[in-house]
């Protein structure tokens, strides 16, 4: 299974993608919504900045009370402070899990909404946390495509960086 350093860099990882997808919108793309029942750029990107930590104290605490107080305060936010939001966010996910061992990561249990009410952190991690901001990454990337960036490519979904250019034919 992974370690708690190792969950800990993937999850920097996906902040580090969506920093750089976030430097792709332009403003007026922040209320795009690609269907009526959808959340706008706007709201994922508020979003993203709460759910990791949100799924972390709720495995760890064992309970989601913490979550409503989150999205509360990311409602609050503005939007050009979201890269700050997510490194506020990974920052607390590091200091929450520091005192949880490798050891601890797979044998202490917590809850996580749609996976279990009792897994290991660690899968929890992986399962909850991780894979959620994998998702919602994804559809930051569709929506900064979508609302007028169509040359984002797969660099900037899975690597955060800009392509390399292609060469110019004659």
């Amino acid at each position: 299974m992974i370690t708690r350093d190792q969950a800990l860099a993937a999850i920097s990882r996906e902040r580090d993608i969506c920093n750089h997808l976030f430097t792709k919108l332009s403003p007026d793309s922040y209320d795009y919504r690609p269907g009526e029942t959808m959340r706008s750029t706007r709201e994922l990107l508020r979003y993203l900045s709460y759910c990791g930590i949100g799924g972390v104290r709720g495995m760890l605490d064992k309970n989601f009370a913490a979550w409503e107080p989150l999205e509360q305060q990311a409602e609050a936010m503005a939007i050009e402070d979201f890269p700050a939001a997510m490194d506020r966010q990974v920052q607390a996910i590091r200091e929450a899990l520091a005192p949880v061992s490798d050891d601890e990561f797979l044998t202490r249990t917590g809850p996580v909404p749609g996976v279990g009410p009792e897994v290991p952190i660690g899968e929890g991690i992986v399962r909850g946390v991780l894979a959620w901001l994998v998702a919602y990454r994804m559809q930051l990337f569709l929506y900064a495509k979508m609302s007028g960036n169509p040359q984002l490519g797969t660099a900037n979904c899975w690597v955060g960086r800009d392509p390399k250019p292609r060469p110019v034919e004659a």
